[in-house]
């Protein structure tokens, strides 16, 4: 993956949810990238690594019926922090950060 700041990859990361098109994070998910899931309770799941990653975003994208909404996004410098709502196919809203 080329270098890219923070702010475009923050985009992309959204596009990938907004569009349904599981195919951005390739070139988004870095080899040694480290997730931390909230689910299942009470401990989550952690994921590391390129395959497990890229498999947990690329799920998430290509759901038709869930969707985020992001609310707000704030970049500074290498980091990011992105505001979103999760809505499901039954109307329920959902806040949290990502």
């Amino acid at each position: 993956m080329q270098a890219r700041d923070t702010a475009e990859v923050v985009r992309r990361f959204n596009q990938a949810f907004e569009e349904h098109d599981p195919a951005i994070f390739e070139d988004l998910v870095a080899a040694d990238c480290v997730m931390e899931s909230i689910q299942p309770a009470p401990n989550g799941t952690r994921y590391e690594g390129y395959d497990i990653n890229l498999a947990f975003w690329q799920a998430m994208a290509a759901d038709r019926i869930n969707r985020f909404e992001v609310e707000d996004t704030f970049v500074m410098g290498d980091r990011a922090n992105i505001r979103c709502a999760s809505i499901s196919a039954t109307a329920a809203r959902c806040a949290g950060s990502a």
